[in-house]
């Protein structure tokens, strides 16, 4: 079997590829259908996914992220009757500025990533299936828009952002439910 000429770049090349994807699920995808990208991509990990989730989230969106992830590991404590997560959210209020910088992220530990990554993949599972929702039956003044427009990267970024807001404000509510959407991944 004859390997393709993407496989043949050299591991400089690999590397930038792999950098400059657009998105935790076309890294995924990559590094899964290719030994050789996977082997390339193993000992920049760290760096490559504080890059790329940078890139997917935007500033704003990976800072509610991280939040999110951080707010899903603090310990389980239920005597506490919740005031570990209201000191959270205080703190998460009194953050200034509101967005991580790329320098910033690059700092995060490797596991901390990992989890991020899993999150975003989450999100934007159920995102798609939001906006496929909504935008199916988008109207402007009483007419149904047959092809709606693709939504900008800004918008897409807004979308997460809301999620990952609900996801990690949804336990200070009085009658939260038990399960939210990520703890499915």
């Amino acid at each position: 079997m004859e390997e393709s000429r993407l496989e043949n770049v050299p591991i400089e090349i690999q590397l930038n590829i792999v950098y400059h994807l657009p998105d935790i699920a076309s890294l995924y995808t990559l590094v899964h259908a290719s030994s050789r990208y996977h082997t390339t991509y193993l000992p920049a990990r760290g760096f490559v996914l504080s890059q790329v989730l940078a890139r997917e989230l935007g500033p704003y969106a990976l800072f509610d992220a991280g939040k999110t992830a951080e707010a899903l590991t603090l310990p389980k404590k239920h005597e506490d009757d919740g005031e570990q997560l209201r000191h959270f959210l205080n703190k998460y209020k009194d953050s200034v500025p509101h967005y991580y910088t790329t320098d910033k992220v690059d700092k995060l530990q490797l596991d901390f990533l990992v989890l991020m990554a899993q999150l975003q993949s989450t999100v934007r599972f159920v995102a798609q299936g939001f906006l496929g929702s909504a935008l199916s039956h988008r109207s402007v003044k009483n007419k149904i828009i047959d092809e709606p427009k693709p939504i900008s990267h800004r918008e897409l970024e807004r979308i997460y952002r809301a999620f990952y807001r609900f996801e990690f404000f949804l336990p200070s509510l009085p009658s939260a439910p038990l399960c939210t959407f990520a703890t499915i991944c």
